[in-house]
């Protein structure tokens, strides 16, 4: 019986250890969605980031910093291209 408990002991650490890796990876980038959905917004990332790492973790600070980062991007990126077609302007 000793040995199923070792063997489920080892078991349950890689897949923590497994998991805490992909997690880490693909967290911020569930979390994006779930912010543009207009049915959960920040507030639930905020809520979820709470429950999982503490109130003001630096894994919601590094998740503000990366939707921030990608939203200036996103900002630049449309008004470079904006800036290329020509507008009308009407003539009175």
């Amino acid at each position: 019986m000793k040995d199923d408990d070792s063997f489920m002991k080892r078991m349950r650490e890689k897949m923590d250890l497994k998991f805490k890796k992909y997690w880490s990876d693909y967290c911020t980038i569930l979390g994006i969605p779930v912010v543009l959905d207009p049915r959960f917004k920040m507030e639930f990332v905020e809520w979820a980031y709470d429950i999982l790492y503490g109130r003001d973790s630096s894994q919601l600070k590094d998740f503000s910093d990366t939707l921030s980062s990608q939203y200036g991007a996103y900002v630049e990126s449309f008004n470079l291209h904006s800036s290329s077609y020509p507008t009308h302007q009407s003539s009175s």
